[in-house]
């Protein structure tokens, strides 16, 4: 099981932060992290914090590992950092990108945008997913056996 770290923790677990200005701000949307952008020496960075009960339903490694190959790929931001004691990861800023909705499925550009960025993902050649599951074993963990 991974240590939840603070958000603070979490923020000065890079040494060559240290003795440099940080400020820091939470961002909203996450579902099972704490979101941060962090700016050290004026430069932006998003920190990735598993949150409460996450660590129980997600590997932590695997994920890290999944946003690696997205790198990779262009699809997803460079990841400069990961400690895998508490499952902290701190990636490039972003700047001008959302989280996607519910609502946005229904979007033709967007779904046909969605369906690419997964095709490219899944036709990475290279690094590999330590662990491979479909989206039902994945969930599986969230459902109690009920006995008649």
């Amino acid at each position: 099981m991974i240590r939840k770290p603070n958000y603070l923790e979490a923020i000065h677990c890079v040494d060559i932060w240290k003795k440099k200005e940080i400020t820091y701000e939470p961002v909203l949307g996450g579902i099972t992290n704490n979101n941060w952008k962090v700016c050290v020496g004026g430069e932006p960075f998003f920190i990735k914090i598993p949150g409460k009960g996450a660590g129980e339903t997600i590997d932590r490694y695997n994920a890290h590992m999944a946003d690696v190959i997205a790198a990779k790929e262009g699809i997803g931001p460079k990841v400069y950092y990961y400690f895998e004691e508490t499952g902290v990861e701190i990636f490039e800023w972003l700047e001008g990108y959302r989280t996607l909705n519910y609502g946005d499925v229904f979007n033709p550009v967007l779904f046909h945008k969605i369906i690419e960025t997964i095709r490219k993902f899944h036709q990475h050649k290279g690094t590999v997913l330590p662990v491979k599951k479909s989206p039902f074993e994945q969930t599986n963990v969230l459902f109690i056996p009920v006995v008649h």
